[in-house]
């Protein structure tokens, strides 16, 4: 029994250690200036999303929610002369990603960025809008 239960706590140790992740961040001379450790728990099965909301007069589509490697953006009316762009943060708020949209299908490809949550923010002539996306 004495056995039993050594081999139990030695298994268990492990499954908690192997679901972490690290992530490292350094400066321009190479110094490491933050480690973040993703700890990987997974509750229930969460259904991808749509997220559907309008600016001004344009029908915003962001999706998948969760996300595991590319979360697309539609603007259904966009027009070239708008001034568009994205932004994702994490939940530290620095920013993380940020570009231009120059069409009515845009991708971002979220796969270098670790597991976790993030904030998806999109501006269209000024008017801005965020949303949490979820990265699995």
């Amino acid at each position: 029994m004495k056995k039993f239960v050594i081999l139990f706590c030695g298994l268990l140790a492990t499954i908690v250690v192997s679901s972490q992740e690290l992530s490292y961040s350094y400066d321009d001379a190479g110094n490491r200036i933050s480690r973040t450790i993703f700890i990987g728990l997974k509750s229930a099965d969460v259904h991808k999303q749509e997220i559907i909301e309008t600016i001004g007069s344009n029908e915003i589509k962001v999706y998948p929610n969760p996300v595991e490697s590319l979360l697309l953006i539609s603007i259904t009316g966009f027009e070239h002369d708008f001034l568009s762009e994205y932004f994702v943060y994490n939940l530290s708020g620095s920013m993380i990603k940020h570009e231009k949209v120059t069409s009515e299908l845009t991708t971002l490809d979220m796969s270098s960025l670790g597991r976790g949550t993030y904030v998806f923010q999109l501006s269209i002539n000024g008017e801005k809008r965020a949303w949490k996306i979820v990265k699995e």
